[in-house]
């Protein structure tokens, strides 16, 4: 993937709004035992502070370096994927903290009605 990465034209690396701080661009990648093409949409940002022994002057976002996707770019542009997979993470933390931090991960018997009961109230004490 990192030399997908590499080479993205320069040209095509876009500032989704101006002054937001990151750019956005977009490559089609293949990995290495298939034929199946896919869009790959990859994140960076300009480093504020120079390393000593980096010479990337990005900061490419770990573990969102990159999104892969199949919508065809028609449907969807580049940043709109970006956002939906980013929503998409925010709710799998909700869910995490729901589960971990509420003890909502066990319910407590064997009825469904029970369990929808236990899980709303769960909701609500969260809001």
């Amino acid at each position: 993937m990192k030399e997908a990465i590499g080479n993205i034209p320069e040209a095509d690396w876009k500032e989704p709004t101006v002054g937001c701080g990151y750019e956005i661009a977009e490559t089609v990648h293949t990995m290495v035992r298939t034929h199946r093409a896919f869009r790959l949409i990859v994140k960076r940002e300009l480093r504020r502070q120079v390393d000593l022994f980096q010479e990337d002057r990005y900061f490419y976002h770990a573990p969102r370096v990159a999104v892969a996707s199949n919508w065809p770019t028609e449907q969807k542009g580049a940043l709109q994927v970006w956002e939906w997979h980013h929503q998409r993470g925010q709710a799998e933390n909700f869910l995490k903290e729901l589960k971990g931090g509420l003890g909502l991960d066990r319910m407590p018997c064997g009825q469904f009605e029970a369990h929808a009961v236990f899980f709303r109230i769960g909701v609500i004490a969260y809001h």
